[in-house]
């Protein structure tokens, strides 16, 4: 599989920054590598163990890697205040609650969201190598970033999975005002032979917070559509949409109907806090964990086939679809997954382009904490 993680890449005799002139959009490139050896030691600063602080830190880079900075290196300043207030609780692996040959529902005791669903997804995939198909749930979690990084581990293990989390309750169901949930993801992948892995991770919104708050940093508008101000009517202000608005689902009451399927496997049936109860990452108290559930399912294709036919059949159905007509406008055929993994490779080679705003909160964030990295 072509993608590949920064965890354990070495960090020493790390490049010289990219030039600091910031572009045009208000964004400065930084080094993929020196980017997370600073994240990495902000966490370790902020009390989060080694082997922790060496995961979130590349699931968070690897996020902004692939173009999914609503879920990359800006959530670092906010977790360190919860590890801080002891909202998360880093050193938690999951302890087990209930098992069965096929599944096992994990407490997460308010530990690290990012650290939680991988020791979940690695039980649901061991689940799968003895019974086809595994399952794994989380109560009692934070945040955990981009779904995709799961979906991906996962895959490295020959493995199809899918992912689902609740999150801040801050778009209300269909039809009403209370807000009820989050734009939740829909996540999922399955392995191929030659071909880029097939990779969805869409959020069922029409966007999400963490990019809304990525552009408003940068000064930028949204399009209409894509949320409310606080009285319900349309805005292109993401600061408008944060400030008491809400975000709308993808394709209206269908895709409310979607999320809330992903609330009941993630909060429902794990047992974590549901809908308005959840607290929100970014408003609720410092001290109060978040309450979220996960929800793993990993289904190994060697249960119907083997692998390497289940790989090879992906690849023909990837290339069948590529081989189609285009249609007037589209220059070429893309499969889910394929931009961010092209994006990826352009990232690690010319450096990922952050806002500057969040480039100085960084920095100054490692200088509060005595790093002695930077970016």
């Amino acid at each position: 599989m072509s993608e590949q993680s920064l965890r354990g890449r070495p960090q020493s005799a790390a490049p010289t920054p990219p030039q600091e002139a910031a572009c045009a959009s208000g964004e400065i490139p930084v080094d993929a590598g020196r980017l997370l050896a600073l994240i990495e030691d902000i966490f370790i600063r902020a009390n989060m163990p080694p082997e922790e602080a060496a995961l979130v830190a590349d699931a968070l880079v690897l996020a902004d890697l692939r173009g999914m900075q609503s879920h990359g290196v800006l959530r670092a300043p906010i977790y360190v205040e919860k590890i801080r207030a002891e909202g998360f609780r880093p050193g938690r692996k999951g302890r087990v609650v209930r098992e069965t040959a096929g599944a096992v529902l994990l407490d997460g005791e308010n530990g690290i969201g990012q650290v939680l669903t991988v020791a979940a997804m690695d039980r649901a995939i061991d689940k799968a190598k003895e019974n086809g198909i595994g399952a794994a749930g989380v109560l009692n979690s934070n945040h955990h970033g981009e779904a995709a990084y799961y979906i991906l581990h996962a895959l490295k293990r020959d493995m199809i999975a899918i992912v689902a989390t609740n999150g801040s309750p801050n778009m209300p169901a269909w039809g009403g005002t209370t807000k009820m949930t989050g734009p939740l993801p829909f996540a999922a992948g399955a392995p191929t032979k030659e071909e880029l892995p097939f990779v969805i991770d869409a959020a069922l919104g029409m966007t999400n917070r963490g990019k809304l708050i990525y552009l408003a940093d940068k000064g930028e508008k949204v399009p209409f559509g894509w949320g409310v101000d606080r009285h319900a009517q349309a805005t292109d202000e993401p600061s408008k949409i944060l400030d008491g608005g809400w975000i709308l689902p993808i394709g209206g009451h269908k895709g409310f109907g979607i999320t809330m399927f992903t609330e009941i496997l993630s909060g429902v049936l794990t047992g974590a806090l549901i809908g308005s109860a959840i607290r929100d990452l970014y408003n609720a108290p410092r001290d109060e964990a978040q309450g979220l559930g996960h929800f793993c399912i990993a289904i190994d294709p060697e249960a119907f086939m083997p692998i390497e036919q289940f790989k090879l059949r992906m690849d023909q159905m990837i290339r069948m679809i590529k081989a189609s007509q285009l249609a007037p406008g589209n220059e070429r055929m893309v499969i889910p997954g394929q931009l961010e993994f092209e994006k990826e490779k352009a990232r690690r080679a010319h450096g990922i382009p952050l806002a500057a705003k969040l480039v100085e909160q960084l920095r100054q964030l490692g200088r509060d904490l005595g790093s002695v990295k930077t970016i």
